[in-house]
């Protein structure tokens, strides 16, 4: 029996950062301990980076433990001067150094929903929303919903205390009191409704649901981008699966203030099947990439090709879905190198 997927055509919890892992990685930073008879190499109580004046900064694994990111609470201890290699806890992008996650002023959750699926599921968002500045956020949640407009949709404000954040298990539900399927875009506001560039805000999302007659789920994460990485031209899915055991989905958020008009070309092992799709104004679409079997991963290619206004805010990713479990997972494109 073939499963459906979210991505196929109960009330919030406060979480306080002030206790636990989160509360520990804000801490003053210690200083690094001298290693073994080695005159200038360090070993970072943090990070477990060791540093000498011979090598570069070599990776010996990930001492804090941290549910946020490798180096605790994000790029926190990255910022103290006073730390031996403070230089280094921006992990370069060489050698096996793994990059931190920093908080965000606004960002896109690029699907997230409250709906029917096929054979009784209903798939739901399960999305935890975290504030990690000291003081109370003002946080702007705009609704993007699929296929019409969301020009006009009434934006829902709500307000996270300072180190605190907010999780549920439905999010749309109830904290966005929607259901459907759409996007959601997170902006950190002042008190006059503007965006605050000030703004550290970090989020996780999934989707999720029950397996028919079971109490066990199934789910699967989604990446939430930050709007300052979002400036597309023509985007590149890969890893996609469209064959016997899986078929494929393409999303498109389109962050701009008009329609936008898209050309999606998935290449696979034996052809290259080309469709044009339109994403109105501050919405998102999400449809089947129909085609031949592929014994390699396709490439998604989708390319702007607006006649006029042609915008670079949008997002596009794909879904592969497991057509007997609907077990799923979703990439996100990459600018093509100009």
């Amino acid at each position: 029996m073939s499963t459906s997927s979210f991505l196929d055509s109960s009330t919030s919890t406060s979480i306080d950062l002030r206790s636990g892992l989160v509360a520990a990685a804000r801490q003053p930073i210690r200083r690094c301990r001298r290693s073994g008879g080695l005159k200038s190499a360090f070993i970072c109580d943090i990070c477990g980076l060791r540093r000498d004046s011979q090598k570069r900064v070599a990776d010996l694994g990930d001492a804090t433990g941290s549910i946020f990111a490798p180096h605790g609470a994000g790029g926190f201890h990255a910022k103290r001067s006073h730390h031996p290699h403070h230089h280094l806890h921006r992990c370069h992008s060489r050698g096996t150094d793994r990059p931190t996650r920093s908080t965000s002023a606004q960002f896109l959750i690029p699907a997230a929903g409250a709906l029917d699926g096929g054979n009784g599921t209903f798939f739901r968002s399960d999305i935890t929303l975290i504030n990690y500045r000291s003081t109370i956020q003002n946080v702007r949640l705009q609704w993007l919903p699929q296929t019409v407009t969301g020009v006009g949709v009434p934006e829902s404000d709500i307000t996270i205390n300072a180190l605190s954040g907010i999780a549920s298990e439905d999010f749309v539900t109830n904290i966005l009191h929607r259901s459907g399927l759409g996007a959601i875009l997170v902006t950190g506001i002042t008190a006059a409704g503007d965006i605050d560039p000030g703004a550290q805000l970090v989020a996780t999302s999934r989707i999720w649901t029950f397996q028919p007659g079971s109490s066990g789920t199934t789910s699967q994460s989604l990446p939430v981008v930050s709007t300052a990485d979002i400036s597309s031209t023509i985007s590149v899915v890969l890893g996609a699966r469209r064959d016997s055991r899986f078929r494929v989905n393409v999303g498109i958020v389109n962050l701009s203030n008009s329609q936008q008009r898209f050309q999606v070309a998935s290449a696979g092992s034996n052809a290259t099947d080309v469709q044009q799709v339109d994403v109105e104004a501050m919405s998102m679409v999400l449809f089947r990439v129909n085609g031949a079997d592929s014994s390699v991963p396709l490439q998604v290619q989708v390319t702007n090709i607006s006649a006029t206004t042609r915008s670079t805010s949008w997002i596009a990713y794909a879904s592969s879905v497991d057509n007997i479990t609907g077990d799923a997972w979703t990439t996100l494109g990459s600018n093509v190198p100009q």
